[in-house]
């Protein structure tokens, strides 16, 4: 009997350490420790500062290494900064077993809002996007018979797509109306889905 013992008390040791463990991990702590490469604007000390500022009910603004950025919003589970008036990055903490899963989307506007999203371990080690995201093609955003959304995405230079997420909730929006001349926009609004893709974290992976 009692050579049960001592791998059972490993496996409830090591279930209890990983349960704290996800308790201890933070949005505001993953932000701090957020690489240099990943955030190049904001070293970490200015990182604590644009927190202490926001904590104490002031305008959270800092001169950054390339201009003012500002946070503007934080809650348990999303951060937002503004790095310029064309740039914004926003962390998400994504609840996960064994620990939660950190998303970085980076948002461009030149001048349609157009974006890309990155996962990490709460170590910030890449993980595996494919594994937790399937980003939608161009044909998603048409509506039509098949052959309709193809001669659509064919006569599209580029699709610029934005990335926001609120909560457990992804929303993908494309901003095709920013970026095409008047006219061609004209000729393909009556097939285009205006509304943004909704995903729903379902604590594994982004689903629609």
């Amino acid at each position: 009997m009692k050579k049960w013992i001592f791998p059972i008390f490993l496996f409830l040791f090591s279930f209890a350490s990983g349960s704290e463990a996800q308790e201890r991990t933070t949005l505001e702590t993953c932000f701090i420790t957020m690489p240099d490469a990943l955030l190049p604007q904001l070293d970490v000390n200015a990182r604590k500062d644009l927190l202490d500022l926001h904590k104490a009910g002031q305008a959270g603004s800092i001169k950054g290494r390339m201009g003012n950025i500002t946070l503007e919003r934080l809650d348990e589970k999303t951060l937002l900064l503004s790095l310029s008036e064309k740039s914004t990055v926003q962390i998400a903490l994504l609840p996960a077993k064994p620990s939660p899963v950190v998303a970085v989307v980076q948002t461009v506007k030149m001048p349609a809002a157009d974006s890309r999203i990155d996962f990490y371990d709460t170590r910030w080690a890449a993980c595996d996007a494919a594994a937790l995201f399937t980003p939608p093609r161009p044909e998603d955003f048409f509506a039509g018979s098949r052959q309709e959304k193809a001669d659509a995405v064919q006569s599209l230079p580029l699709l610029p797509v934005e990335y926001r997420i609120s909560g457990d909730t992804l929303y993908v929006e494309q901003h095709l109306q920013d970026f095409l001349p008047e006219d061609a926009y004209k000729q393909i609004v009556s097939h285009l889905n205006t509304a943004p893709l909704v995903y729903r974290w379902n604590g594994r992976r982004f689903v629609k």
